[in-house]
């Protein structure tokens, strides 16, 4: 695991042996909790048999504020680890849903224990789940932020997010002038009118004009993978201001294509503003497939980056 103000910090080794789950709940029934409110950007829509949204019927095309709550547990060694994690939506969908919370989602007992003999843990291997159907999928972590995937429903009806947690800079901590490259991943979920949903990689690259009271935020998104399929667009992140220590009200173009719909949003993370992270949201016509046709698409995803 990589460590440079990781949300997971392993200490020495504690030699445990036993049920992982009792593990979980000796270490979490003590755990802290450290919460970050952020915007995010979910999908709603019908489930297949495994609870994966398969179309999108409903969104929150704008975002919708987020309380991420990590659990994080003293690990007898020293050390620390997120034993379990909570997800809280404070609004509704485009189309007035209101987003059910997750309740609290427990890591896997073998991971657990995993932590617990000091054993290195790599971030994309966490995953919180509840005894329902709800589940927090870490997918990078960088200076101070992890990006995840988050699927619940309400009813019959699946939800698919992106979220951010982390350690959010302080706004009086923020630089006041000069510019930075931050380099990383972006991950989401592409539903396309002809190849339906698929997962999506690419490399991000944000870059930061610092400013005295903000400064402005622009980046892109390259080899975009669909499927398993480099795409060979490009997803820009058109100029936003940057607010505090955060910016949002961010559109997007993709190469090619005519949007119909884009917003993406974000944050500074760690002390000295050396990581940032946001989601976004997308609805586009004339997207290339790939492979040689065009298609429509919606994409909901998270991109995080560090310096």
């Amino acid at each position: 695991m990589k460590t440079t103000a990781r949300l997971i910090v392993l200490g020495s080794a504690v030699s445990l042996g036993g049920c992982g789950a009792s593990v979980v709940n000796m270490l979490d029934s003590s755990a802290t909790p450290q919460t970050t409110t952020v915007q995010s950007h979910i999908v709603t829509g019908p489930m297949d048999s495994n609870g994966n949204v398969t179309s999108v019927t409903d969104r929150t095309s704008n975002g919708v504020e987020t309380s991420v709550t990590l659990n994080v547990a003293s690990l007898p060694g020293g050390g620390q680890f997120p034993t379990s994690a909570e997800v809280a939506f404070n609004g509704k969908t485009d189309g007035g849903m209101t987003i059910p919370g997750s309740g609290r989602m427990k890591v896997d007992g073998a991971l657990a224990e995993r932590a617990m003999n000091g054993e290195d843990i790599d971030e994309s291997s966490v995953r919180y789940a509840a005894e329902g159907d709800a589940f927090l999928q870490i997918l990078d972590a960088g200076n101070g932020y992890a990006t995840a995937r988050y699927q619940g429903k309400s009813g019959t009806t699946g939800i698919l997010g992106y979220v951010v947690a982390g350690q959010r800079t302080e706004a009086s901590s923020m630089p006041t002038g000069g510019s930075a490259t931050f380099t990383g991943s972006a991950h989401g979920t592409s539903f396309g009118s002809s190849t339906g949903a698929q997962g999506m990689t690419g490399k991000t690259e944000i870059k930061a004009a610092f400013a005295p009271g903000g400064g402005t935020v622009s980046g892109k998104i390259t080899d975009v993978n669909v499927g398993g399929t480099n795409t060979g667009y490009e997803i820009t992140m058109n100029p936003v201001g940057i607010s505090g220590s955060g910016y949002s009200g961010g559109t997007m173009s993709v190469s090619g294509a005519s949007m119909s719909s884009s917003n993406y949003q974000g944050g500074f993370y760690n002390p000295e503003a050396n990581g940032t992270a946001g989601t976004f949201h997308f609805r586009a016509s004339g997207v290339a497939t790939g492979t040689g046709g065009t298609q429509d698409v919606e994409m909901v995803g998270a991109f995080g980056a560090n310096r």
